[in-house]
């Protein structure tokens, strides 16, 4: 009986320290106080919104005899279409997708493919214009490799 009282009062102990520790804690956090000025945030904000896609010219088959070469700009892809691109089922739609949605007639907004070229896109040979299509699109993406194109 006596033991009964004792791990009352042991667990009772306990739960009175619990809460006066969580209370303490409770007050003693420090109120989060605005460092930055809103000039400051309003600077960075600039920057951040500022920020232009990056853009690497492919060539596209070889030139005619006399004739200029032809090339497709592939234009670093927007957030929302990367997460678009992940959105669709398979791979041959996500690949298809960044196609359709990075390569523009140089210098302009007009995009060279569009929705019904995605079979068509499919078909194509996976020859050195595809794949040169790929690295470009995946030099876009990639942090490492905009660092290695910004060096050459």
């Amino acid at each position: 009986m006596i033991m009964d009282g004792l791990w009352v009062i042991h667990w009772g102990l306990q739960l009175f320290w619990g809460w006066l520790c969580l209370a303490a804690f409770r007050q003693s956090k420090p109120q989060r106080k605005p460092i930055m000025s809103s000039a400051l945030r309003d600077t960075l904000r600039g920057k951040v919104f500022a920020a232009k896609r990056n853009s690497k010219l492919v060539p596209i088959g070889t030139p005619e005899e006399g004739g200029e070469q032809q090339y497709i700009e592939v234009m670093q892809p927007r957030v929302g279409d990367m997460l678009d691109g992940m959105e669709a089922s398979n791979s041959r739609q996500r690949i298809a997708r960044m196609i359709i949605d990075t390569c523009y007639v140089p210098g302009t907004n007009e995009k060279v493919f569009e929705e019904a070229d995605f079979e068509g896109l499919m078909d194509l040979p996976a020859d050195s214009t595809y794949s040169a299509l790929m690295e470009a699109i995946t030099a876009n993406i990639s942090p490492a490799k905009q660092e290695a194109e910004a060096k050459k």
